[in-house]
Order: C-alpha cells, then sequence, then structure tokens
C-alpha cells in the first residue's frame, strides 16, 4: 500500500504545478494552440495503454461508444481546457487553480440534476463551502492585482464543465476503462480544437519550436504523467482514496504560484484555500463512508467517529443496500441464456481439470467481486475472462436470487442475455475453461433433479459461555439440512451451487411454492 502514496503525492505535485506551468506557456503560446497540443500528446501517450487493456478484456466499441467519446472530448479540450487556459491567462496562477478545485462541487450538483444521484444535507453544506471559498478567492470588491472578473468566470466555467465531463463520462468509464476513455477523448477534443482553430486564424505549429522545453513539460510531465500517476493509485487502491491527490493539489498549487510566479496571496486567499480544503476533505469522507455504506466494510474506528442520532441512523440505512448477515467474501454469476434454434437454453462451463479448486466440476461464469465494481458489472467480466464473449454482446436483464453460502460468502446471480452464434465463436479461457456447451431449459423443466441433502449442524467450541446465557453446559441448538440437487445431463453432471441456482430456476417457472 505505500505505492498509493507515492502515486497520490506524485500526482498532487505535478497537477499543482499545472497552473504556473501553464501560464508560463501563455505567455509565449496562443491559449487554445498549448491547449490543443498538450491534450493530442497526451491521447497519443494513452491510446497505446488503453488499446491493450480493450484487447486484454475483449471489449469492441461500436460507432455509439465512439460518439461519446467525441462529445467527452469536446466537452474536455475545446470547451473545458479552453476556458482554463483562459482563467490561467487572465488571473494569477493561484486564483486558477483554487478556482478550477472547486470541480468536485459542480460535480456533486450536475450528478444530482442529470445522474440521479440524491443530495443530502452534507452534500448542501459542500456546495455552500465551496461558494464561500469562490467568493473569498475573487474578493468582489477589491479584485486583487494580477486577477480579472473574465479571469475568474472562465476558471469557474472551466470548473463546471469539468464536472459535467466527469458525470457524463462515467458510464464510458465502466465499459472501457479510464485509459481508453481517455486517450480516445483526449485525441477526438484536441482535433475538433484544431479543425476549430484553422478558420479562425489562429496559430498550430508557429513557435512550438522555440518553446520546446514548455511544451514537454505540460504535455508529457503534468497531462500525461500526472493523469498516469493518478490513474496507478487508482488501480492500486481505489477512486476515492485517488482522489485525495486534488485535495492536496489545493495546497501545493498556490504555494509554487508564490515561489515561481511571485504570486501574492492575501487574507482572503488563505480563507479561500482553507473553506476549499475543508469542502474537499469533507467530501472525500462522504465518498469514503458511503462506498462503505453500500458494501459493509466498516471498522471500529468508523463507528466510533459517527455521530450517530435518529436522523442519521435512519439515513444510513436508506443509504445501505441490504446484503446477508455476516457476509465477508463477495460473488457474482452470469446465468447465461442463449437461443439455439429458437428455443431458450443455459450456458454452462466445464471448468479446466488442473485447476487447484473445483477441477472438471460443470458452472456459470463467475468470480469474486474486485474494487468497487457492482455485483453485475463482476458477473460480466467474469463471463468476458472466462467464456471470452465480448462485453457488448451480453445484456444483463434481471437479476436472480442470491445465495448465502457457509463459508460467510454472499453470491448474487444475475440472468444475461447473449447472442448463440458469438457463443460458438468464443475464444474461451482454456486456462480456466475445459469446454462450453449449451443445454435446453425444457430438459430442467422435465426432469427433475436427484436431490441429496448434506447436515447443517452447529459444533460450538468448548469454552462456549453456556452459563452466561442461562444454561449449565448444553443449549438445543437448531439444526438443518442443505439441498443439493444433481442433474445428469447425457455424460456431464451438474450440481451443487450450479445445481441450486438451476433448481430454484426452475421451481420459479413451474409456479412451485419457494
Amino acid at each position: 500500500m505505500k505505492s498509493v502514496y507515492v502515486y497520490i503525492l506524485l500526482t498532487a505535485f505535478l497537477f499543482g504545478t499545472m497552473e504556473v506551468s501553464l501560464k508560463i506557456g501563455g505567455s509565449s503560446l496562443d491559449p487554445m494552440q498549448i491547449t490543443g497540443i498538450r491534450f493530442f500528446i497526451a491521447g497519443v501517450f494513452f491510446l497505446p495503454i488503453g488499446l491493450v487493456e480493450l484487447k486484454k478484456k475483449q471489449i469492441r466499441l461500436g460507432a455509439g461508444d465512439f460518439g461519446r467519446l467525441a462529445i467527452m472530448g469536446i466537452i474536455c479540450v475545446p470547451l473545458c481546457m479552453v476556458m482554463f487556459q483562459l482563467g490561467i491567462v487572465r488571473s494569477n496562477a493561484s486564483t486558477a487553480a483554487v478556482l478550477f478545485s472547486s470541480n468536485p462541487i459542480f460535480t456533486m450538483i450536475i450528478a444530482h440534476f442529470i445522474g440521479g444521484e440524491g443530495f443530502s444535507k452534507n452534500k448542501g453544506i459542500l456546495t455552500l463551502l465551496g461558494a464561500a471559498g469562490i467568493f473569498m478567492m475573487i474578493r468582489p470588491w477589491d479584485i486583487q492585482a494580477g486577477n480579472s472578473a473574465s479571469g475568474a468566470f472562465f476558471s469557474i466555467a472551466a470548473a463546471a464543465l469539468f464536472g459535467l465531463h466527469t458525470v457524463m463520462g462515467k458510464k464510458s468509464i465502466e465499459k472501457m476503462g479510464i485509459t481508453a476513455h481517455t486517450g480516445f477523448s483526449f485525441l477526438f477534443g484536441s482535433s475538433v480544437l484544431f479543425l476549430m482553430m484553422i478558420p479562425m486564424g489562429r496559430p498550430v505549429l508557429k513557435g512550438v519550436m522555440q518553446n520546446l522545453a514548455i511544451i514537454f513539460y505540460v504535455s508529457v510531465v503534468v497531462t500525461a504523467l500526472g493523469f498516469l500517476f493518478y490513474f496507478l493509485a487508482i488501480k492500486v487502491s481505489d477512486a476515492t482514496t485517488g482522489s485525495i491527490s486534488f485535495f492536496l493539489k489545493i495546497a501545493i498549487a498556490p504555494v509554487i504560484a508564490v515561489i515561481v510566479m511571485s504570486d501574492k496571496l492575501l487574507w482572503n486567499s488563505y480563507a479561500a484555500i482553507a473553506l476549499m480544503l475543508l469542502a474537499s476533505f469533507m467530501n472525500l469522507r462522504e465518498g469514503q463512508w458511503k462506498r462503505k455504506v453500500e458494501r459493509g466494510e466498516f471498522s471500529k474506528k468508523d463507528t466510533d467517529m459517527a455521530e450517530w442520532t435518529t436522523e442519521n441512523i435512519t439515513e444510513f440505512y436508506k443509504n445501505r443496500n441490504p446484503r446477508l448477515m455476516d457476509s465477508r467474501k463477495f460473488f457474482a454469476v452470469l446465468i447465461p441464456l442463449v437461443d439455439v434454434d429458437g428455443k431458450p437454453h443455459l450456458l454452462f462451463e466445464s471448468r479446466a481439470k488442473d485447476l487447484d479448486r473445483q477441477p472438471g466440476e460443470v458452472c456459470f461464469p463467475g468470480g469474486e467481486v474486485e474494487g468497487d465494481e457492482s455485483f453485475a458489472d463482476c458477473a460480466v467480466r467474469e463471463t468476458v475472462e472466462e467464456a471470452g464473449v465480448a462485453e457488448e454482446d451480453i445484456s444483463v436483464v434481471a437479476e436472480a436470487d442470491c445465495i448465502g453460502n457457509l463459508n460467510s460468502t454472499e453470491i448474487h446471480c444475475f440472468f444475461g442475455m447473449i447472442d448463440y452464434d458469438k457463443v460458438k465463436n468464443a475464444d474461451f479461457s482454456r486456462d480456466e475453461v475445459a469446454e462450453l456447451f449449451t443445454v435446453p431449459v425444457k430438459f430442467f423443466l422435465e426432469n427433475d433433479p436427484e436431490i441429496q441433502y448434506v447436515d447443517v449442524k452447529v459444533n460450538p467450541h468448548d469454552d462456549f459461555p453456556y452459563e452466561k446465557i442461562g444454561f449449565e453446559d448444553s443449549y438445543p441448538w437448531a439444526r438443518g439440512k442443505m439441498e443439493v440437487p444433481v442433474y445428469v445431463y447425457g455424460e456431464r453432471v451438474i450440481w451443487g451451487l450450479t445445481g441450486r441456482i438451476i433448481y430454484n430456476m426452475i421451481k420459479q417457472l413451474r409456479g412451485e411454492k419457494e
């Protein structure tokens, strides 16, 4: 975990130098020119990495995907980053840095209106703190030397556009990953910007050779490496932890501006920085809390720090997704439905015989949830990795009943439609899967499984405190038994968790009492 802090510090430092370096570059290069160049170079840097990830995950992009990427690129580069550059040129670097750092506030507001996210009391406080920070930094009653009303406008507009870009880009990032999304959108956006500049008479290459050093720094070092370290921080931790880099940037960027550009920080600047730091810190804690609520990942420290009232207890359970008690491990499987000659079939895998766990058994594709991904995303990812079916060819249609296993494991099941032609041509993973095959749903409807039973009983430890619960040396613990359906289809045997999932499904389709 030490590496994540190295990545966060590197990200915060590089992004903290952004405003200063862009202001230096903006003094000798056109604002639109330097914006287009740095994002084109950064796009060229990221696209190969993104393409490798797409190939690895077997993700194919369609016309709709490229359309969304083009829109994201236009919002990011010709709109947001040009506004940002104009704000830097017309303001002190420290002012532009703090104002642009208000983008999480705009992200939160926009996510509420177009992303369907809730707006809690804490988010309202965050919004007010951010607005107060913006007001103090602008100082409308006496604008600081080096700043201008237009510079403040452009910086705030850039922050709002970046918030819009963040919210709208969420879907494509979830599908293709951050690096592919970044590479394509940067290239689309910078290309559109260049096409806009030509009829406007703006320079595209003029002065580039005379400013190679600053172009290299803002393009490769600040933009490409800055985002790379940011992505690495997310990869080895999570998005919430990685966002600490932006939290630190608010404090680092003004200091760098003072040292390099001789910016003067008046009392209002310190007040604005303090307000933005507080808002960022609260936003970070809100994100961490929300994630833990959704996943049920709490420590004693978390619960001790919570100010429990009837209001926030009810709010806690409103925001929490119910799960099985005592679950410690989370898995997801896909129940693949395919049409074969117009008849519904289920798609199965036979596990490779050299695997350490469950070699040769028949199962549905599935595996353990990774990071912050949803159960449905996990089921799809595992199907892509194991069965070799492209993500775009899988359509999750509904969630089935989940399973609570005896080893504190929670398994979520999802029905997914897959085109049979895609299955027949799938290049499945030979390391995990021996074969793919289908079984007609009709077979399960017409053939009951052999039902075996496994006794489930409680075996308390010898030191169990019977006397404390009012018993001398024993307690009438409940006992039970677990059904184990066994289906025989030709030479294949389908049983275990997979058999339980099918049997439960068939009873529901038959209208039998569950």
